[in-house]
């Protein structure tokens, strides 16, 4: 006898790529799954790419796509690969690769994701301090030059003006 699979939900595997390793993004993905009671897991690739294999309702995951597409200060993705299958009930969460990882070290995950934000904004700061400071620098230069030459200007001017009265 066939054996008939009666289980409506639909499995996302997703492929993103662009700036989305160390950016976040994996957390912010758990966030997602979490919002549309999701299930599946998630994973950083050698390529650059991250993983996204998610199942849930057929109304719940038609708008993953759309919410994985993020955008913003430091993530930016640039394509999304995705093919529809049939779900195997494996997962029961959104963990790492190699199935639910535990509360604890989801938290840890997440708490790396922001320490690596924070650490890309740090250095973006540190970058735009000296850039600022160097333009302020060239300003400087340029008006100190300016204001000698206005003032040999007037020197000479001053000097004019005495010689046309002493005569």
């Amino acid at each position: 006898m066939k054996e008939i699979n009666c289980n409506p939900m639909p499995r996302l595997t997703a492929f993103i790529s662009g700036m989305v390793q160390k950016t976040g993004y994996r957390a912010r993905v758990v966030i997602l799954a979490k919002c549309l009671r999701a299930a599946g897991i998630r994973a950083d690739l050698p390529s650059g790419m991250v993983k996204v294999v998610a199942e849930g309702e057929q109304t719940d995951l038609g708008s993953v796509p759309q919410f994985l597409n993020i955008k913003d200060a430091l993530i930016e993705v640039q394509s999304i690969e995705k093919e529809y299958t049939a779900a195997t009930g494996e997962f029961t969460g959104l963990g790492c690769q190699g199935g639910d990882q535990g509360v604890h070290e989801a938290v840890q995950d997440v708490r790396q994701e922001v320490n690596n934000t924070g650490e890309m904004l740090a250095e973006k700061i540190d970058d735009a301090k000296v850039e600022i400071a160097n333009e302020v620098k060239e300003l400087r230069s340029g008006l100190r030059d300016d204001l000698k030459e206005r003032l040999i200007r007037i020197e000479a001017d001053i000097s004019q003006m005495k010689a046309r009265n002493s005569l």
